[in-house]
């Protein structure tokens, strides 16, 4: 009895030792996450999206080209592709900050008075299946 013991705790404490010494091969290392090579800086100017005067003059103004452009959109409202494409010229990516005075946030949840959303059902001609979405505004 008193050998079996003694095996018992001889081999717990070898599995323990080198259970400490193997490494966990279930998970990955952690990888940092990569820093762009230079700061992206965003700017957000009155009259944007119906003008880029003010992005061009903060340009001219502190020498630096925004990589993000914001403008604040109502809920219902169109995207504003003319000034998407012209940021994009510009080598800028669109923030649309979405507001969504007057919405519930039912109707928010419910997608029901979304930009691309329709509240009637309609066929897609190409693939003959049903959605109530479609392309434009109510």
């Amino acid at each position: 009895m008193r050998m079996a013991t003694i095996t018992a705790i001889a081999v717990t404490v070898l599995l323990a030792v080198t259970a400490c010494l193997t490494p966990l091969t279930s998970q990955q290392p952690l990888k940092p996450v990569p820093v762009p090579g230079s700061p992206l800086v965003g700017v957000y100017e009155p009259g944007a999206p119906g003008s880029w005067a003010g992005v061009a003059e903060f340009t001219a103004a502190t020498g630096v080209q925004p990589a993000i452009v914001v403008y604040y959109s109502p809920w219902n409202d169109p995207f504003a592709a003319s000034f998407a494409r012209t940021a994009w010229d510009h080598h800028a990516y669109v923030l649309v900050q979405l507001q969504p005075n007057g919405v519930t946030l039912a109707a928010v949840a419910a997608a029901a008075r979304t930009p691309t959303c329709a509240h009637t059902p309609t066929t897609s001609p190409r693939s003959g299946t049903r959605s109530s979405c479609r392309s434009g505004t109510r």
